[in-house]
């Protein structure tokens, strides 16, 4: 039996976006010129992305879950805004909000493909859009779409689909080998190896928290990058949400606030850890 509570299914789409092949290659889907590819940029920086959102919180996680797969992101909360950055900037990647507060997706991705200096990927993020809506959109200057709320495993499948993330490579991350483990067990109860998976994401939650406690705030930032990586595969987003914010207090050393966020993900986690156990109990009971 798969608990659900876990959400087993996020982290085995994960395994399997990370290490199969993806359905199409880069040379089908991007145009010749590539000046933000990793391999591209003599200067070793990573390639920029820009997200588009009026909304802060899904603002924010996009740009999250973009830095884990390695983008330097920039962030807009309006069409008007967008162009302003797009002026000074040439990403290689731009997700687009499908509703924003000056306009729309589709209006914002004609006026890049109108622009002569930058030919980004273009992703538009949506909720419940109609068919017909996503086969204009999709002919008139959208690449690709992803659903809100965006999660890892649906975002690295686009960004596979649309030769963003190279057909082969492999995204290098603290708990890859966690991730293998699921990906390659032949065991017929794999839900247990994500039970482990979940035990680690709270052991971890916990020492981040006593790091903010012990006002180790230099401390914070390689253990939050684990506990990152960990929600993001299991599709705990509320963490995810939570440990960025501590992240960021830590980074700006302001103690207080991260306190307060590590006092929300000790919660958090006493309350996961606790259904974990009522999950176990009931399996024992139905064995």
């Amino acid at each position: 039996m798969i608990d659900p509570l876990l959400n087993h299914r996020a982290f085995e789409e994960f395994a399997q976006v990370l290490f199969s092949a993806p359905v199409r290659t880069p040379e089908q889907s991007m145009p010749a010129a590539d000046p933000e590819r990793p391999s591209d940029r003599p200067d070793g920086s990573l390639p920029r992305a820009l997200v588009i959102d009026d909304v802060e919180q899904h603002l924010d996680r996009a740009v999250t879950l973009l830095s884990l797969v390695g983008f330097d992101t920039l962030r807009a909360a309006s069409v008007t805004e967008a162009l302003q950055v797009l002026k000074l900037h040439a990403p290689r990647l731009v997700l687009i909000d499908w509703v924003l507060p000056d306009g729309n997706g589709l209006v914002l991705a004609h006026a890049i493909r109108r622009m002569d200096t930058i030919q980004p990927v273009i992703v538009g993020l949506a909720t419940l859009l109609p068919a017909e809506v996503r086969e204009l959109a999709l002919s008139t200057g959208f690449d690709a779409f992803c659903d809100k709320p965006l999660t890892l495993p649906a975002l690295l499948g686009t960004l596979r689909g649309v030769g963003v993330l190279s057909a082969t490579a492999k995204i290098a991350t603290p708990v890859s080998e966690d991730v293998r483990g699921l990906s390659e067990s032949r065991d017929p109860e794999p839900s247990a190896v994500c039970r482990g998976f979940v035990r680690d994401l709270l052991a971890e939650s916990q020492k981040v928290v006593a790091l903010v406690r012990a006002r180790k705030l230099e401390e914070v930032g390689p253990q939050a990058e684990r506990l990152l990586w960990r929600a993001s595969l299991i599709g705990r987003m509320e963490f995810v949400d939570t440990v960025r914010a501590i992240q960021r207090a830590a980074d700006a050393r302001q103690g207080s606030v991260a306190a307060e966020l590590a006092h929300t993900l000790d919660v958090d986690s006493r309350a996961l850890a606790a259904a974990l156990e009522q999950s176990l109990r009931d399996q024992a009971l139905c064995a």
